[in-house]
């Protein structure tokens, strides 16, 4: 797709950083139009020279978008987002984004809907049992890491299996459903990578230990997950304040030592400068799941908590 500059009527961007071309940014793409200024808003934080670069020819200069964000625009209308669901028959759900009024670009919101629990559940237990995230590093952190991952993954395996043969979804089944199921939904979604969950790599000494889960998104950004599950109420408010707490408690600092061995050495250098991003994620139990998202995003604003992080994943799960 190529976009002419005579073309270009502005380009806004929302800096993180110091200004230079490897920042993170939330940009906007105007184009001029005989009616109208066409909008095209690009979510999500990602490397400017990685969306967009500038070619020079004769007589005319143009923009031309790379060839894996062009899906990303064609995704696009004119100053309206167009709704992104994915089925997910593999794992029984059905992904999508929730696009809010004054939506604010820092500010990512998706819903799961759950609509087979026996194939999420087998995802699951897949999900813990495998093991190539260990088999990918060095033969001594994998001894460090095998015995935490291997009795974690026996309890997992346990608790999901009840719910195969019957067991109403309880809090432990709930919980990493949640986490492991909003991981899911932002890979399909978004092309986050999904890490192994918390619980296979840091051993839990006490309750609220840390975040429950991680992803890092395609500009090598870490995203620190904290998941909620209810049978009856919308902890969607619980997630959001205890990603809150752990943030002012520097907790994601303190899973650096471990994400070293997960993630891509330029995501540590971005967490390192202070570039991350949370997820808040939570099970939702109302027939109006909208209704809880924009109280959950209410929530985000009243607690100012885009002043502490680089943007907000909000992902409610209705089962």
């Amino acid at each position: 797709m190529l976009i002419y500059a005579e073309q270009i009527d502005k380009i806004d961007t929302r800096n993180y950083g110091d200004g230079f071309n490897n920042d993170f940014v939330i940009w906007t793409l105007s184009l001029k139009s005989y009616t109208k200024s066409e909008c095209f808003k690009f979510l999500g934080f990602v490397h400017l020279q990685s969306v967009l670069f500038e070619v020079s020819s004769f007589p005319e200069k143009y923009y031309k978008l790379h060839s894996h964000q062009e899906r990303v625009m064609e995704g696009m209308m004119p100053e309206e987002l167009k709704t992104i669901v994915i089925d997910d028959a593999e794992w029984g759900c059905i992904h999508s984004q929730y696009h809010y009024q004054d939506k604010d670009p820092a500010i990512i919101t998706c819903i799961v809907n759950v609509n087979n629990t026996d194939l999420i559940a087998t995802e699951l237990v897949n999900s813990v049992l495998n093991t190539s995230w260990i088999s990918s590093l060095d033969a001594g952190t994998q001894r460090s890491y095998k015995v935490t991952a291997e009795e974690t993954t026996n309890a997992l395996v346990e608790i999901f299996n009840k719910v195969l043969d019957g067991d109403p979804l309880g809090a432990e089944f709930g919980e990493v459903m949640v986490s492991i199921g909003s991981s899911r939904a932002l890979s399909q979604l978004l092309h986050h990578i999904s890490l192994p969950i918390a619980e296979l790599w840091k051993p839990q000494l006490k309750q609220n230990e840390g975040f429950d889960f991680h992803t890092t998104c395609t500009g090598n950004i870490i995203n620190f997950g904290e998941a909620k599950f209810s049978a009856s109420i919308n902890p969607h408010g619980n997630a959001i304040h205890q990603s809150h707490d752990f943030i002012t408690k520097d907790k994601h600092f303190r899973d650096r030592v471990h994400l070293v061995n997960l993630c891509h050495k330029d995501a540590i250098k971005n967490l390192d400068e202070e570039k991350y991003g949370i997820i808040a994620a939570f099970s939702i139990n109302s027939d109006n799941p909208e209704i809880i998202m924009d109280n959950a995003i209410k929530t985000v604003m009243e607690i100012e908590l885009l002043n502490l992080v680089s943007f907000i994943y909000l992902v409610g799960v209705k089962c």
